[in-house]
């Protein structure tokens, strides 16, 4: 397992609201760099859409990055993390 994933069990919804926190930094480099995402065998995806699918079809999903009043099914054993719209904003290349 990656250790940007250790510890991940049944998680509790936590909150991030820092843009340097290392857990968003890691994700921002996973999101602008094609090397990084295959060196570490992990994957991004962006917007509600591609989530459900996530959810839907990919057994292996461990964390998902929601903005404040962004609500969306979440199975149990996957980390939910919370972040402030301007922190979102930071990390995800989707115009809203």
């Amino acid at each position: 397992m990656h250790e940007l994933w250790k510890g991940v069990g049944i998680m509790a919804e936590e909150r991030i609201t820092s843009r340097k926190n290392p857990f968003l930094q890691q994700v921002r480099k996973l999101i602008s760099s094609r090397k990084a995402r295959e060196e570490s065998g992990l994957f991004v995806a962006d917007g509600t859409k591609l989530l459900a699918e996530a959810v839907r079809w990919y057994p292996g999903l461990h964390t998902v990055i929601l903005s404040d009043g962004v609500e969306a099914e979440v199975p149990d054993h996957v980390r939910l993390v919370r972040v402030p719209e301007d922190v979102m904003e930071s990390i995800s290349p989707m115009q809203t």
